[in-house]
């Protein structure tokens, strides 16, 4: 992304042969560089924090789970105030491994959206959704 600046760091730890878990955190806030083009301001920030497991089976099967929340710190969309809208994710996933260049992925996907009324997204993101993602590697 453009117009912002901050830090993130990630992590796994294999617990097991086949179970692992990982987390990662970020924290940004804009740098006023690009408000007109709706940039953020340098007063708002944002952080991101995840975290989730992968069970492997064999060597063609994974199942796994994702939280993702993302928060933010925002000027109201009356322009007067502050308020902190949240959106987060939670997704099942299932990996299935054709060879190891190729792979395809089902997911379920469960998306909450509070505005808290600031006008920063007044769209009702709540919902759920159902994903496939084909991977090949070259």
């Amino acid at each position: 992304p453009v117009d912002i600046k901050g830090y993130y760091v990630n992590g796994t730890i294999r617990l097991a042969k086949s179970f692992s878990i990982f987390g990662g955190y970020q924290d940004y806030k804009g740098t006023g560089k690009a408000v007109n083009d709706g940039g953020l301001s340098k007063d708002d920030k944002f952080k991101n924090i995840t975290g989730g497991a992968t069970l492997t089976f064999g060597t063609a099967h994974t199942l796994g789970i994702k939280y993702d929340e993302v928060q933010y710190d925002v000027l109201n969309g009356s322009g007067r105030g502050r308020s902190t809208p949240k959106e987060s994710y939670t997704d099942i996933t299932y990996g299935l491994k054709f060879t190891p260049h190729a792979g395809l992925k089902l997911g379920y996907q469960i998306v909450k959206w509070d505005d808290k009324n600031t006008g920063f997204d007044s769209i009702n993101g709540d919902g759920n959704v159902i994903y496939t993602q084909v991977g090949l590697k070259f």
